[in-house]
This record gives structure tokens, C-alpha cells and sequence, in this order.
């Protein structure tokens, strides 16, 4: 078939014309490379932007949602961050962006959040001791200054130390402290010595001089419990009472709750103070361990109390709440509460597996003969170190059982375990308590070996201290090879904290001569303390090791 001419013509003509005057069209149509690109960026999704939102987010700066475009919203917050970052500010979303965030803007966002969580408690605390008539005078700006003691009054008094002498050298040798937060902990090392030694208005005094109001509550706290451990349960009661902060008192009304069990009253003020308290996860965590206490030392009429308290508490604390219902676990586990302590850790499940509630379970199974059930809830443990645990308190548990075939077997499975532990303190740690119950056990030999896997050379002298104050034979030689494994420890501090801590333990055990011993090697050690920081805490340590001769 032919064509027309004419139409073939008029058809090149057209395509011609559109092809001469394509680009002016175009220029009137679409945007300018700049234009789009933003324009793109405007709309366009992007995993970049969306990791650079989530980070806005949690920095503060953004209110949401991150979905990835890049919305003048999100180009106002980044420009915010790049300011106070110190960075170039473009508003742009890149890689580098991306990597300070992750480093350099999670660090600072967390710290200023601790920052900011800080202030808020040492306002609350600041309230609570205004609020108290009996706490408001350790508010007074005018503080007296501590008293620095020169060194050579601090030499004469490790040539004849006192209580007196070594207090004094202590609170002095604070004033060398450059650091305010170390120097606050030296100074609760010191209200504990003062309130061991009986020194209660000393201990207040001190107590004045902390620089963090939050540690006046704790070190409220701690000087009851020092009081109530020293036999001064009267005066620890009473000093409770004025604590302002419920948390506090709660746990100070506890140290004197265990150090006198039989006090009916101080039981009851506990039973009704934790269903008050707004962190009922913390609650739970004191209850369980008066429940421990009180079952432990027979006063089953109280542990009863206690125990119905603690069903109440269940109730407003939520599963996520792991380690308080891991504590209450433990703790019902070694009150002998078998269905509670099962179901309690029913509500745990899964995600509860890994914790220390499935080692006090095993025991408490293995007390009621019930090995494989023990076993089981041993085998559940998926953490090395927590198996091991489980294994190690089974074992103790049988000792108590006198089956000490059964305890060895139990030991054994717990040391095949061991070298499954990645941290290093842990894996040492799981050696001493494999070693303490060998040597239980009466297998002296076994336990020796087993110390010898530890690394930690603090931690090996300080398991042999605990066999030497355990021996049933004073010259059985473990002092002597405490004595040489304690000079083996590189730093003097821990030296000297080794024989101190050592000394108080053959006190506890009647070995006077023993202690005596142990505390003069501390001394020996504490002459070469030269740093305010180490030597304020060695001196208030050795005060209290006094306390027990």
C-alpha cells in the first residue's frame, strides 16, 4: 500500500518541531536540580534519617515520629543538636552525623540525664532532712572544717594505735582528700567506725561534713546499722526513728530487725512501713530478706507475719520487676516456701531463668532430698556462673544433710562447669565457694587445690582467712599460709584491708591471739599508707577492728 506524500511530509514537520522546542518547554515544567534534590529529601524515605530521628528522639530534641523523611521538623532538631555539639550547623543528615550520635551525643545525653536525676534526689533529700526537726541541723552551712592531723601524728599512732587515735588520724587524713565524692566515701567509712565505737554525736558531727545530701540519709542509715551490729540496738532504734527518707528507715529498721531477731516491735514497724512505700519492687527486696532472717533463726510465728505481708506486696509489683521477685523467690526458697517460692518464679518464666532465685530453689531441694528436682531447677540456669552457684549451694545444702558423698558429686559438677565462666573475678569467685565447701567438707586437701585456681591473689588470701578462723585446730598451719598469701597481694591498701578484715574474723571465732596477731600485721601494712584517700580508709577500718577485741 502507498503513502501519501503530503502526510509524510506534514508528519516529519511536526516531530521536528517538537523536537526544536522540547528543552524551553521543559525549563517551564521542571525544577532546578536544588529544588528537586530538597524537594526529594522532603519526601523521600531513608534509613539514614530514620536512625538520625530515633537518636533526636531519645536526645530530646525531637518529638516524633521517626519515619524517615526528612521534614523541616527533623532539620530544625539536627541543627539544634549540630549547635550544642559544637558542630557545623547544616541541618544535613550524613554518616559522620550518624557515628557522633552514636558516640559522642549518647554519652552526654545519658550523663546529663544522671545530671539531671541526681538533682532531682538531692532535692528530695534536701526536703525530707528540712522537713524533720530532729535532721535539720545537718543542713547548717556553717560546717566546721575538719582538722588535719600532720603525718607524724599519724605515725605515732600506728605505734600504739586506740580507737581514739586511729578516729582522729582518719578524719584528718580527709583533709588531704582533693576530691569531693572521694571524700564523701571516706567519710561514711569513718561515720561507720565512729558509730561501731559507740561515738554517736562524733558520728553525727561527721556526718555534717558530706557534701552530698543524699549520703546524710544513707549515712543516717548506716549508723543504725553499725549501732545495731555493735549491740547498741537501743540507741539504733531510736536513731531509725529520725530518719525523715522512708526508704532509709526502712532499711535501717531492717539491719536492726536481723541484728535482734526477737524483737517483736521492730518486726511489726517493718510489716506496717514496706506496704507503704512507693518503690514496692525495693519493698519486696527487704521483706525477702527479713523473711530469709527470721526463718533462718527459727521464729517461725514472725516469719509467718512477714511472709502474708509479702503476698500483699505481690500485687502491685509487675513481672518486669525481675530482680525483686528473683529476691523473693530466693528468699521464700530459703524459708522453706516451696509452692510460693515455685510460684513466684512461674511469674518470672522464661526470662527469669538467669537468676539467683534458681540456685536457692535447688537448695532448698536438695534440703528436702529431692536431688533430681534439684538438679532440674539447677539445669534450667543457661549462665555458667549462676550454675555453678546452684551446684556449690546444693552441695552445702547435702553437707547439711551430712551426705557428703552426694555434696562431693554436686562439687564436681559444679567445677566441670567452671571454665565455662568468661569474666575472670567471676570465675574466681565460683573457685572460692567451690573450695569453702571442700573444705566443709573436712577435705582440706581438695579445698587448697582448688584455691590455687584462683588468680585473683586478694581473693585466694582471703579464703584461706576464712578457713583459719573456721579451723577446728588453731595450729593446723592455715594462719601461717594465710599470713604468706596476704603478703603476696601487690597493693599495700589491700594488704593491710586483708589482715584488718582477717583480724575481725578470728575475733568473731575466739581466736583472740589469732586477731591480734592478724590486726598487728594490718598496722605494719598501714604505716607505708601515704595517700589521704587510702590512709583515711585503712585508719577507720582498724578503729573498728578494735571494736571486737
Amino acid at each position: 500500500m502507498s503513502r501519501n506524500p503530503r502526510f509524510l511530509f506534514l508528519g516529519l514537520f511536526l516531530a521536528f518541531h517538537l523536537l526544536v522546542h522540547a528543552p524551553s518547554h521543559a525549563a517551564r515544567t521542571v525544577l532546578p536540580l536544588e529544588d528537586r534534590q530538597s524537594r526529594s529529601a522532603l519526601f523521600d524515605w531513608s534509613p539514614l534519617v530514620q536512625q538520625i530521628q530515633q537518636f533526636l528522639i531519645e536526645f530530646d530534641l525531637l518529638a516524633g515520629p521517626a519515619n524517615g523523611r526528612m521534614t523541616p521538623e527533623t532539620q530544625q532538631a539536627i541543627r539544634a543538636y549540630q549547635e550544642q555539639s559544637d558542630r557545623p550547623v547544616t541541618g544535613g543528615a550524613d554518616e559522620d552525623l550518624l557515628r557522633h550520635m552514636e558516640t559522642v551525643g549518647r554519652a552526654a545525653t545519658l550523663k546529663k540525664r544522671l545530671a539531671r536525676a541526681r538533682d532531682q534526689q538531692v532535692e528530695k533529700a534536701r526536703n525530707a532532712l528540712e522537713g524533720s526537726a530532729a535532721t535539720r541541723d545537718l543542713l547548717q552551712s556553717d560546717k566546721p572544717l575538719l582538722a588535719a592531723v600532720p603525718q607524724d601524728g599519724i605515725d605515732r599512732c600506728l605505734r600504739a594505735p586506740d580507737i581514739a587515735c586511729l578516729l582522729e588520724s582518719a578524719i584528718g587524713a580527709v583533709s588531704k582528700i582533693a576530691r569531693e565524692d572521694y571524700r564523701d566515701w571516706a567519710l561514711r567509712d569513718i561515720v561507720r567506725a565512729l558509730a561501731a565505737a559507740g561515738k554517736l554525736e562524733e558520728a553525727r558531727q561527721t556526718i555534717r561534713q558530706l557534701s552530698d545530701l543524699r549520703l546524710v540519709l544513707v549515712s543516717l542509715r548506716e549508723t543504725a546499722a553499725a549501732l545495731a551490729e555493735a549491740g547498741n540496738a537501743a540507741e539504733a532504734l531510736a536513731l531509725t526513728e529520725t530518719i525523715p527518707d522512708p526508704w532509709n528507715r526502712s532499711r535501717a529498721l531492717l539491719a536492726v530487725a536481723i541484728a535482734e531477731t526477737e524483737n517483736d516491735a521492730v518486726v511489726d514497724t517493718l510489716i506496717e512501713l514496706l506496704p507503704k512505700l512507693e518503690d514496692r519492687a525495693g519493698a519486696i527486696e527487704i521483706a525477702a530478706e527479713l523473711l530469709s532472717e527470721l526463718a533462718e533463726k527459727g521464729h517461725a510465728s514472725r516469719a509467718d507475719a512477714v511472709f502474708d505481708m509479702t503476698q500483699t506486696l505481690l500485687d502491685g509489683v509487675k513481672d518486669e520487676a525481675r530482680i525483686a521477685l528473683g529476691t523473693l523467690a530466693a528468699g521464700y526458697a530459703k524459708a522453706g516456701r516451696q509452692k510460693s517460692a515455685s510460684a513466684v518464679m512461674k511469674r518470672l518464666g522464661e526470662s527469669g531463668r538467669d537468676t539467683i532465685a534458681f540456685a536457692e530453689y535447688a537448695a532448698m531441694l536438695a534440703r528436702q532430698g529431692d536431688m533430681s528436682a534439684a538438679m532440674a531447677a539447677a539445669n534450667r540456669l543457661r549462665t555458667p556462673r549462676l550454675f555453678v552457684l546452684a551446684m556449690t549451694k546444693v552441695a552445702a545444702a547435702l553437707h547439711e544433710k551430712d551426705r557428703t558423698h552426694a555434696a562431693a558429686d554436686a562439687l564436681r559438677k559444679a567445677e566441670a562447669a567452671t571454665p565455662d565462666i568468661e569474666r575472670a573475678f567471676a570465675a574466681d569467685t565460683a573457685w572460692a565457694q567451690i573450695a569453702t565447701v571442700w573444705s566443709d567438707l573436712a577435705l582440706p586437701n581438695q579445698a587448697l587445690e582448688r584455691i590455687g585456681k584462683i588468680k585473683s591473689r586478694t581473693l585466694s588470701a582471703q579464703t584461706l582467712w576464712g578457713f583459719a578462723a573456721k579451723s577446728q585446730e588453731p595450729d593446723s598451719g592455715m594462719f601461717d599460709r594465710a599470713v604468706a598469701a596476704t603478703d603476696l597481694i601487690e597493693s599495700t591498701f589491700d594488704r593491710a584491708a586483708t589482715f584488718a578484715r582477717a583480724a575481725t574474723g578470728l575475733a568473731k571465732a575466739g581466736r583472740l591471739d589469732q586477731a591480734r596477731q592478724a590486726f598487728d600485721y594490718a598496722v605494719r601494712e598501714a604505716k607505708a599508707i601515704r595517700n589521704g584517700w587510702w590512709q583515711a580508709r585503712i585508719l577507720s577500718l582498724l578503729s573498728t577492728v578494735l571494736t571486737k577485741f
